[in-house]
């Protein structure tokens, strides 16, 4: 077995699953079945057999898998603002044989697994009393912080302890 695909291999895997939408709409009733995604594995597994022989079901599934997480890549960074990091064109090479999927795939909401600081904890971490207050405020000197982040609330506690 060729352990790498090729464009070709790649162009008859995406061109298959194109034409089964099925394979990709989750609001296809053929979605859920699994004889007919099976059908639709095993001929593509019949189509790859001379550009990449001994391709197993898996491998094409865990190829599929890769494109559609590569293409969302290529999708979130073609949505970021201009200057922070977003072209205005994907570097994928199959990226418009994969435009199909723009309106079936969406990303997942994130969530962070980071607590956020209580205040009375970094209280306790800086050593500040509860009542202690800054008669000045305007002498507080600020890094250059979001204000969202854990380091900008330590830094403000500890301007506030310096006051």
């Amino acid at each position: 077995m060729s352990k790498f695909w090729t464009q070709e291999s790649v162009n008859i895997l995406i061109e298959e699953i194109r034409r089964n939408e099925f394979m990709y709409d989750t609001k296809q009733a053929r979605y859920h079945n699994r004889n007919a995604r099976r059908g639709v594995l095993e001929k593509i597994q019949e189509l790859q057999t001379e550009s990449r022989p001994n391709t197993t079901i898996d491998d094409i599934k865990c190829k599929w898998n890769s494109l559609r997480t590569q293409f969302m890549g290529e999708i979130n960074k073609l949505k970021m603002p201009s200057g922070s990091g977003g072209g205005s064109s994907s570097t994928m090479w199959c990226f418009e044989s994969l435009l199909f999927l723009r309106d079936h795939i969406t990303a997942r909401k994130s969530f962070s697994t980071m607590k956020q600081p209580e205040i009375s904890g970094v209280n306790a971490f800086l050593n500040i009393e509860e009542t202690d207050a800054v008669e000045d405020v305007d002498s507080i000197e600020f890094l250059d912080l979001e204000p969202s982040s854990c380091l900008w609330v330590v830094y403000f506690f500890w301007c506030l302890q310096r006051a």
